[in-house]
């Protein structure tokens, strides 16, 4: 069993230091691992390394791998590395998150947000040339996290051949939210309209809003070649998560579309709705299919024609397996360095060099181009003249468990045994005194 053990636990080691060190090997391709970590060479003149003090296993030739004191997230990597134009190899630190694998599936089906309600109409007057009016739509109230749209609309009657282009600003006021929808160009009659070419949420595409009721107003500008009459209104279409979609909230909207999620058995389940079309991102290490589950769910509660289909193939995505920030990365980083050389690993690092590698580290700056080196200063390798660079990115490596990860060892504190002709001084003195204190007595007695 311990035999069992002792191998499990080397190739874990084993495991770990490919992924770290995965860009010494196949043309040093970057790695994904390389996001979330942070890696100094010590290159600089006069600074000197000796691993033999090092009291860490090997996992292989010139790779060392241990839990950071520091902080027991992460994981410390030591490597002799090479770094052109420099000739000879160095020494790589390295402070790296562990990394795990989820599955990622989308689906998608095609369907139009229905109408919530219709804010006015109401009657408008507006004069030949610009003008601009403002109007007060009343009272909106939402009973959950809703996704909008705002289709606004003018409705005009002309005698003659009217050319008119009208534009607006919509303003939600509420006690816990408010909102500004731009709405350029929504009506035209008798020619073209100009407007910012941009993705408006609220308006081009659907938006999140807090649950509560707001009070809605409009601002319309114009400019018309005539005097006419007309009715203003606005439809608000979309989907309002009242208890029917129990546990699910809205988020911050993306590149467009608004997007409400849930977590669902150890997955994250993002639903985004855009003017035609929904989609759900299922992400996690659960059941896939319990994951749809929820959310066809969800469709059918909010009234929606949808059938979902799976929008590409299954996916593994690698993620890091805790969130650690840059400041708690660099702290491990800095006491890692100040430890290698107060116990001799490291000569010749000042610690001013410790202090100018940890301003300068960043997360992701690690791997072949973009690991710390000094070069007039410590900066990422991309930046030094002379650096060959690479360009290839290199697939995934098949990533340690948690159970791996849990057997990645602690590092010894660097304590020298005792010496047996330091133990048989300490006892020759021992004795000495001895025989002294007890002359003592004996002379005090006698006296």
């Amino acid at each position: 069993m311990m035999a069992e053990s002792k191998k499990l636990g080397k190739a874990a080691l084993a495991l770990l230091a490919a992924l770290l060190f995965s860009a010494v090997s196949v043309l040093a391709c970057f790695s994904q691992a390389d996001l979330y970590a942070v890696e100094v060479v010590l290159n600089k003149p006069n600074v000197t390394y000796d691993l033999s003090k090092l009291r860490v296993e090997q996992v292989e030739p010139g790779v060392y791998a241990y839990r950071s004191p520091v902080d027991s997230r992460l994981v410390v990597a030591l490597s002799e590395l090479e770094l052109p134009p420099w000739s000879g190899k160095f020494l790589g630190v390295r402070v790296q998150v562990p990394l795990r694998t989820v599955l990622q599936q989308a689906y998608s089906c095609g369907v139009e947000l229905a109408t919530v309600t219709v804010l006015g109409p109401l009657e408008v007057e507006l004069d030949a040339g610009e003008g601009e009016v403002s109007l007060d739509l009343g009272e909106l109230y939402l009973k959950g996290p809703a996704v909008l749209l705002f289709e606004p609309a003018l409705e005009v009657s002309a005698q003659k051949p009217l050319k008119l282009s009208a534009s607006g600003v919509l303003e939600l006021q509420g006690d816990r939210a408010s909102y500004r929808v731009t709405t350029p160009c929504f009506a035209a009659y008798g020619g073209d309209c100009v407007r910012v070419a941009m993705v408006i949420p609220g308006f081009d595409e659907p938006m999140s809003a807090e649950p509560g009721a707001y009070r809605v107003k409009a601002v319309v500008s114009w400019v018309s070649s005539e005097k006419v009459s007309g009715k203003f209104l606005v439809r608000v279409k979309g989907v309002i998560l009242d208890q029917a979609a129990t546990g699910w909230k809205t988020e911050e909207r993306a590149f467009f579309g608004a997007t409400i999620s849930k977590a669902v058995d150890g997955l994250e389940v993002k639903v985004s709705f855009t003017r035609r079309s929904l989609t759900a991102r299922v992400e996690g290490e659960g059941s896939l299919s319990r994951a749809l589950e929820e959310v066809e769910k969800l469709v059918k509660a909010l009234g929606l024609p949808c059938a979902l289909e799976p929008s590409g193939t299954e996916e593994v995505k690698v993620v890091p397996a805790y969130d650690v920030s840059r400041d708690e990365m660099v702290a491990a980083l800095k006491a890692e360095l100040e430890w290698l050389s107060s116990t001799g690993v490291i000569s010749g690092l000042s610690s001013g060099d410790v202090e100018a590698i940890a301003e300068a580290a960043q997360v992701g700056f690690a791997g072949w181009n973009s690991r710390l080196v000094w070069s007039d200063g410590w900066k990422p390798y991309s930046s030094v003249e002379g650096a060959l660079l690479v360009r290839c990115v290199k697939a995934p490596p098949q990533l340690m468990s948690f159970e791996a990860f849990e057997r990645i060892p602690y590092r010894a504190e660097e304590v020298e045994a005792p010496q047996l002709d330091s133990l048989l001084a300490y006892a020759g003195a021992a004795a000495l005194a001895a025989v002294l204190l007890l002359a003592v007595i004996f002379f005090l007695r006698r006296r």
